[in-house]
């Protein structure tokens, strides 16, 4: 395995995690918004 294709899976798995933790930061804030800001919003 070249360092070339040891980076890219390592740059590919850093990223996915990055977003997954993103969208569930993302996720949490939009629901306090909503619950605050809008009673009847659900998503």
């Amino acid at each position: 395995m070249t360092v070339r294709l040891f980076f890219i899976q390592f740059f590919l798995k850093f990223m996915s995690i990055i977003n997954r933790e993103f969208h569930r930061l993302i996720n949490r804030h939009l629901e306090d918004f909503g619950s605050k800001t809008h009673p009847s919003f659900t998503n």
